[in-house]
Formats: C-alpha cells, sequence, structure tokens
C-alpha cells in the first residue's frame, strides 16, 4: 500500500515547514535525553502541535480527501484541530525556561483539562462511529 501524495505549489510550500518540524522535534528529543532539561521536552510537544496543525493543510492540498478510502478516514478522524495544546505546551514551555527547579505539580494539570477533554471527545466519537455504526460497508 503506498501513502498518495500528489505534489501540487500549496502542499509543497508546506512540506519543508512540516519536515523543518518534525526534525527539530527529534533534535530537541535527542537533547532531552542527553542533558534531561525538561524545557526541550516542552519545546518538542509545542513543535510537535504545530507540525501536526500544519499536517492537516498539507495532507488535505496532497489529495488525501479525495481519495474516499482509509487516508480520507484518517482526515475526518485524528485531532488535528491542536489549538488547545498551544497554550498549555507554551506556558510549560516557558515556565521552565525561566525556572530551572520546574516540576509539574497538582497545580499544572487544571491547564491541561480541555486538552485532555477534546482528546477523549475525539476518541469517543471514533470509538461510537466504528463499534456502533461501522461506516464501512462489509464488501
Amino acid at each position: 500500500m503506498d501513502i498518495p501524495f500528489e505534489f501540487n505549489l500549496y502542499s509543497s510550500l508546506l512540506l519543508p515547514a512540516f519536515i523543518q518540524g518534525l526534525l527539530f522535534t527529534l533534535l530537541s528529543l535527542l537533547r532531552f535525553s542527553r542533558q534531561k532539561r525538561l524545557y526541550d521536552l516542552f519545546l518538542a510537544g509545542l513543535l510537535v502541535v504545530l507540525s501536526i496543525r500544519l499536517s492537516f493543510w498539507m495532507l488535505g492540498f496532497a489529495g488525501w480527501y479525495d481519495r474516499h478510502n482509509g487516508f480520507a478516514t484518517f482526515m475526518f478522524y485524528f485531532p488535528f484541530n491542536t489549538l488547545a495544546f498551544i497554550g498549555p505546551c507554551l506556558y510549560f514551555y516557558f515556565l521552565s525556561l525561566t525556572n530551572r527547579n520546574f516540576v509539574l505539580t497538582k497545580r499544572h494539570w487544571p491547564h491541561l483539562i480541555l486538552p485532555i477533554s477534546l482528546l477523549l471527545l475525539g476518541l469517543t466519537k471514533f470509538m461510537i462511529d466504528f463499534l456502533y455504526y461501522y461506516p464501512f460497508p462489509l464488501t
């Protein structure tokens, strides 16, 4: 099974930014594994969230919506709308960058209520659609 990607002007312009976001995410995770600085982990999370947001447009322009197969289904169910994650990632990145002794505690968890609830809502929608309604024909 080959992954379809039709290069056009729009998807070609978004692809380098997406690849650069993933590259710097991996570099930040590599530096976190060596130096154990928490702000590298939050920077990697912020870059992943922004890259996922960008990949929605890139894959859409590359023809994934037009396929009417598993790739289009992926586009409908994957949580590309990551705006709720940007705020907490940026906030925790700033806190860990300005305070070397920063650790996540119980008082920081309320910042993650909205992103986690949106993930659970998407997962519930996916499970209801695929376990109860089963959107694909049996043939």
